[in-house]
């Protein structure tokens, strides 16, 4: 199910009932001012019993609402897809926009570990979340995380990877990948105006 949020979003949701829901995707920009505007939402989730996955834009959510939104996930969910639309909002600044919301998705030594059962966990394109939050977050869950996805837009602060070695040779999957810089083009003779004929 996709639903694109608008300005009766989340009240709408609060007379949903769609026990057998498998996916659901969100974008929009409902944006609320407090978590208890996601009571309605909170509510719909509960009742979906069969939720595996979840895809949403993080645009959707003010930072205390995604925190609310986060805890509040059904246990069933496998797949965690947060994300940036930025063709669509480009002038809209990420939620996920530091290691507290993320720190969220740490698993906990109580009942209170959001999403027990993922699996997959894909986030992407942010900057402002940290390398060792990342890092905190997919050790906790090991090992029964199997697939990390994150794509950053800075460039690298702290290279995890070779700390999650282990892991990947127990079979996850972890991509962390940062923007490259394009290589230019470069010639000595360019801005020389007597340059060789078929040089370049």
């Amino acid at each position: 199910m996709y639903w694109r949020s608008s300005g009766h979003f989340w009240a709408f949701l609060g007379h949903l009932l769609l026990p057998e829901l498998h996916n659901l995707k969100l974008d929009g920009l409902e944006n609320p001012g407090s978590a208890a505007s996601a009571d309605p939402l909170i509510s719909f989730l509960a009742a979906s019993t069969h939720l595996e996955t979840i895809s949403i834009c993080s645009s959707t959510f003010s930072k205390s609402c995604l925190t609310t939104f986060l805890c509040g996930l059904p246990p069933t969910i496998c797949r965690l897809d947060i994300f940036e639309n930025r063709e669509r909002h480009p002038w809209v600044g990420a939620v996920l926009d530091d290691d507290d919301v993320l720190a969220t998705l740490e698993l906990r030594p109580d009942s209170s570990t959001v999403c027990p059962a993922l699996l997959e966990l894909v986030i992407s394109p942010f900057n402002a979340i940290s390398d060792e939050a990342l890092f905190r977050v997919i050790t906790s869950r090991m090992p029964t995380l199997r697939r990390v996805d994150v794509a950053f837009d800075r460039e690298m602060e702290v290279d995890i990877l070779p700390r999650l070695q282990s892991f990947v040779e127990s079979g996850a999957q972890i991509s962390i990948t940062y923007p490259t810089v394009p290589l230019g083009y470069f010639s000595p003779w360019i801005g020389l105006p007597d340059r060789p004929l078929g040089s370049s």
